[in-house]
């Protein structure tokens, strides 16, 4: 992958407890080109955010990796020190926006202070520069540039929320990674943030890591896509690969329980169960206790990601995904009248 600027290979994040070991990841791979927009997408708890920390090299104390690597630029980094992750890579190369954006502003110091301690540690710009960077990233994101000098509390939540992601753009870096970057934001804002994000992409060398539980936000906005389930990377693949011929139950059951404005009258699935404890080691998929079509084989060792019909590009980690369209055809039917009535309607307009 000649052309990859971020390569995660057979990652396992493990965090240790007094009682046990919790593998959070296990065995994930995928890749993000230069200038590709790349969602990571499944529940709550799957371990999107633990990934997304450990390419960062911000895993909490109890926390590690146990396996496999990240290379950014074809240079391994998931074994640099804090210093060295910090000195050559964290915000110049890689910015992250947090989960809990609205809570990562220091308190004590002024927006445009914290803009430049950045840019001191990491670049030879005058401040006139970095505060006048800052003020064109305010404009973006939808605040008024006056307010660069005020504190974090005279902000409200969804200002908060917008000035972390100025200051993780900053600095021009070549990949972000955005952990739900919009919960916080109304859905104007939201729309304006995604608006941003795919034209920046015109205009200079940009990836994006698009970390979320919405679906449909990253079938808007993103090249590629992998759906993670308990760990474990389900499906990777083209957007157009993984929207139109899901191979993974987990990705079929997580497209059909979110709304489609082409399709309202269609029932929504409900993907039944939890995702189960991941307690020492993970030799088994871990959606096998929620999926319709499981088979005895599935909780008999951890599948690997394999290509769908020959095509490297889009890889499922199911056993029986050559037979999937036609389970998931047979065991959707009768739940479709969303699609009869609007095709009858478009048929009728015709």
């Amino acid at each position: 992958m000649a052309d990859s600027l971020l390569e995660v290979t057979n990652l396992d994040v493990t965090y240790r407890t007094k009682r046990d070991s919790v593998q959070a990841v296990s065995n994930a791979s995928f890749s993000i080109e230069s200038n590709g927009y790349f969602g990571l997408v499944g529940e709550s708890g799957c371990g999107k955010s633990t990934l997304a920390r450990a390419v960062m090299n911000s895993l909490d104390t109890n926390g590690e990796i146990s396996g496999g690597e990240i290379r950014y630029r074809g240079d391994p980094i998931h074994n640099l020190s804090d210093r060295e992750y910090k000195n050559s890579v964290r915000w110049d190369e890689i910015a992250f926006i947090p989960q809990s954006a609205m809570n990562s502003l220091d308190p004590l110091t002024t927006v445009q202070n914290q803009a430049l301690e950045i840019a001191q540690a990491h670049k030879d710009w005058s401040n006139e520069k970095t505060l006048e960077k800052l003020r064109e990233l305010f404009d973006i994101v939808g605040l008024p540039q006056s307010r660069i000098a005020d504190y974090p509390h005279q902000f409200s939540g969804g200002m908060k929320q917008r000035a972390i992601i100025a200051l993780s753009l900053l600095l021009d870096p070549s990949l972000v990674i955005a952990d739900e970057p919009t919960t916080a934001l109304d859905v104007i804002m939201q729309d304006q943030l995604l608006k941003y994000l795919d034209e920046l992409r015109q205009e200079r060398d940009f990836s994006l890591l698009m970390i979320t539980h919405d679906i449909a936000v990253v079938f808007e906005l993103c090249d590629s896509i992998a759906v993670m389930h308990g760990g474990q990377i389900a499906e990777t693949g083209g957007i157009t690969d993984v929207f139109d011929e899901p191979r993974h139950p987990y990705s079929i059951l997580l497209q059909r329980a979110f709304p489609d404005v082409r399709f309202p009258d269609r029932s929504l699935e409900q993907i039944e169960g939890t995702p189960p404890p991941l307690s020492g080691s993970v030799d088994y998929c871990t959606f096998a206790d929620r999926c319709p079509w499981a088979e005895p084989d599935c909780r008999d060792g951890a599948p690997p990601l394999e290509p769908v019909g020959g095509d490297a590009s889009h890889l499922t980690s199911c056993i029986r995904s050559d037979e999937m369209e036609e389970l998931a055809a047979s065991h959707l039917e009768g739940r479709s009248t969303g699609e009869s009535s609007v095709q009858s309607i478009q048929g009728s307009e015709q």
